[in-house]
């Protein structure tokens, strides 16, 4: 019995000591996921600070393009409403024939009248845009210097990493593990001046102002990406308002003699918008009857019916800009030297030299497309609690040769530590369970290259770079996993 109760005794000291060591263990371990779980979550918050500030100059963008297509359709439907004016001031005139026709008087006072109602409306209207012109542009103009300005400061490489340091700090600050009212303590950032400096360098030379003087790799002038955009972005009103032509004919046969027809009465409708130089709109529209015929070797005989010309740019007391004939003369020859259907609009300073990323001037490729945000944490020894913080098992013997008793867990550096880092990228969504993204699938299976025109740009966590990890645990253990036993190191 004796020799059974030694033997118990024995066993008992050896579990308690092996209980000891593995509740330090999992102390250990239960900090070190705590730590981990916070930096990710301050990492991947940091990053979404910096998709949303370029999310938002891309919708920025978006909103300057928006404003440009409103200039082009404003000054297209001034020219129309010129246009449209011309047009009934000619049918005016023409209905004095049916006055000198007996039984077409009371038709010709009934058409009298109402083209002139149509003609006062047209009046009105064309005064107000003629009015408000000058502030819309100057409202544009407004914006587009706030614009600019804003993006130069958000895209700041320390700007950056400065704002995605403070979005982490106070995550990490709030990731508490709280039980019953207790709050553990939360974990401290760690080599903020080093991977600030490292999250600041990634940015340099990503992104630039594409201003006139700019090259990019199909044009000499930066400005071309933007105007490209906006050209696509316009409806068919303020591209080019056309309408019937040749409706009348031909009226004598459909023959023709060698490449002319004998005889051809028709009419022409023409309305183009087009932008100069990246630096001036002209819009201008014009409709005509005209008659071609062989004897005077194809040329056409025409009679202007209605002409407007409107234009916008820096200066409207400058030249007219470009002459553009109709596709028979005369009525684009009107529209353009017509001083009462013709407008000049000023102090819009062309297409505006917006911010996108970088690009390669051979091939139009973004030099850099994706930027890593690096976060390091950790926790102090005396914050975890294991049996030397407690106060058991912490005392040295005091007889070397029976062995020492103390259980300390060791942590090189006094600390558990952890790095995170996550990854800002460009990228559309994909067609998935998600239907919230539905309107924004792709129809092809091709990546879309990343710019700050779309708002795609998206976070997701990534391995720390090989010089994140160096600073965090120490030269020659940047190999190392977060999650291994030894990711303490300092």
């Amino acid at each position: 019995m004796g020799q059974t109760i030694l033997w118990f005794v024995g066993l008992m000291a050896t579990m308690l000591l092996v209980g000891v060591g593995v509740y330090s263990v999992g102390q250990v371990t239960s900090e070190k996921q705590k730590v981990v779980n916070a930096t990710d979550a301050a990492a991947y918050s940091g990053a979404l600070v910096q998709a949303r500030a370029l999310n938002f100059i891309a919708y920025g963008n978006r909103a300057e393009i928006a404003n440009e297509v409103f200039l082009a359709q404003a000054v297209s439907f001034h020219s129309w409403l010129l246009y449209m004016k011309t047009t009934v001031e000619t049918l005016d005139t023409l209905t004095d024939i049916l006055y000198a026709i007996p039984f077409a008087q009371a038709i010709a006072a009934f058409i009298d009248e109402v083209l002139g109602m149509v003609a006062d409306v047209l009046g009105e209207i064309e005064g107000v845009v003629d009015d408000s012109f000058g502030a819309a542009v100057a409202d544009v103009e407004e914006y587009a210097r706030v614009l600019n300005d804003t993006s130069s400061e958000i895209l700041n490489g320390r700007a950056l990493a400065t704002a995605a340091q403070q979005a982490a700090d106070t995550v990490l600050a709030q990731n508490l593990a709280n039980q019953n009212g207790r709050q553990d303590t939360a974990p401290v950032a760690i080599k903020k001046a080093e991977l600030g400096d490292l999250n600041a360098a990634v940015w340099n030379g990503a992104f630039a102002q594409y201003t006139k003087d700019k090259r990019i790799h199909n044009s000499d002038d930066g400005r071309k990406t933007a105007a490209d955009i906006l050209l696509a972005s316009r409806d068919e009103f303020s591209t080019e308002r056309v309408g019937p032509s040749g409706i009348l004919a031909p009226i004598i046969g459909n023959f023709s003699l060698g490449s002319c027809p004998p005889v051809e009465i028709g009419s022409s409708r023409d309305g183009p918008t087009v932008l100069r130089d990246y630096e001036r709109w002209e819009a201008q529209d014009t409709s005509e009857f005209y008659i071609r015929d062989a004897v005077t070797k194809c040329d056409s005989n025409s009679m202007p019916v209605g002409w407007g010309r409107a234009t916008l740019a820096d200066d409207e007391d400058g030249d007219r800009g470009e002459a553009r004939t109709s596709p028979h003369y005369l009525a684009g020859l009107r529209a353009y030297n017509d001083d009462e259907a013709h407008r000049e609009h000023g102090d819009w300073t062309g297409v505006k030299a917006l911010y996108d990323l970088e690009r390669d001037t051979a091939n139009g490729r973004p030099v850099k497309l994706e930027f890593v945000f690096h976060y390091a944490a950790a926790k102090r020894a005396g914050q975890v609690k294991t049996n030397d913080q407690l106060g058991f098992f912490d005392k040295d013997n005091a007889t070397p040769h029976l062995g020492n008793t103390k259980l300390k867990p060791n942590l090189q550096n006094n600390e558990v530590a952890s790095i995170a880092a996550a990854k800002v990228h460009f990228a559309r969504p994909r067609n998935g369970p998600d239907f919230t993204g539905r309107d924004l699938f792709r129809a092809d299976p091709h990546q879309e290259v990343g710019s700050l025109y779309n708002p795609y740009w998206q976070v997701r966590l990534t391995t720390p770079a090989e010089r994140a990890m160096e600073l965090v645990y120490g030269v020659g253990n940047a190999g190392l996993s977060r999650f291994s036993p030894n990711a303490r190191l300092p």
